[in-house]
């Protein structure tokens, strides 16, 4: 059975009563924004991949309880940011032990975000924007890739991540005022 020629709608609700196949579907038609969204989150591969897992175990097993499936996209976003908190949280306290890990020199880092600002060299203008919504807090950071990036409404974003929609305003109004002034100062540098 090929599960292109049906809707969201449809596909959601044979996942609903059952259907693999439509899970499946559902499942290939939106991992790479539950990956974009988390990437963006989480800023490390393996945890992104993770908080995808977690996602899709946790919708699989509780899709039956959507009401509505008109609101499966912001009900994926809600889960998978719920993961990417949950995974800090989970995360905080953790500590390492230097006896634990062997020390190496001369190793040359070669990962752009883990280099010094002086050494920093983007080949496009959307690396660096990416650089510098990546380097904001996790509220701000949350409310710009939902707003601008997934290109949600203030009402939208707002009841994704559950916050007042003055809250979504002002957390969009610092980030774009952190942004400008992280550019202004990369610009009088560069």
């Amino acid at each position: 059975m090929k599960m292109k020629k049906y809707s969201d709608m449809e596909l959601i609700t044979m996942a609903q009563n059952g259907d693999e196949e439509a899970f499946t579907a559902l499942y290939e038609r939106y991992v790479r924004l539950a990956y974009f969204i988390a990437y963006k989150l989480c800023k490390n591969e393996a945890d992104c991949e993770d908080v995808v897992q977690d996602s899709f175990i946790q919708i699989k097993n509780k899709i039956q309880d959507l009401r509505n499936p008109d609101l499966f996209k912001y009900w994926l976003n809600r889960i998978v940011i719920s993961k990417c908190k949950n995974l800090f949280r989970k995360n905080k306290y953790m500590t390492y032990q230097d006896e634990h890990f062997e020390t190496k020199t001369n190793l040359v880092e070669t990962r752009a975000y883990h280099l010094p600002d002086v050494t920093m060299k983007f080949s496009s203008d959307k690396d660096v924007m990416n650089y510098f919504i990546n380097e904001l807090p996790l509220g701000q950071k949350e409310v710009v890739v939902l707003h601008y990036l997934q290109q949600l409404s203030v009402e939208e974003t707002a009841s994704i991540l559950k916050l007042p929609e003055g809250t979504v305003k002002s957390r969009l109004s610092y980030a774009r005022s952190a942004l400008k002034n992280k550019i202004e100062l990369y610009e009088r540098q560069n």
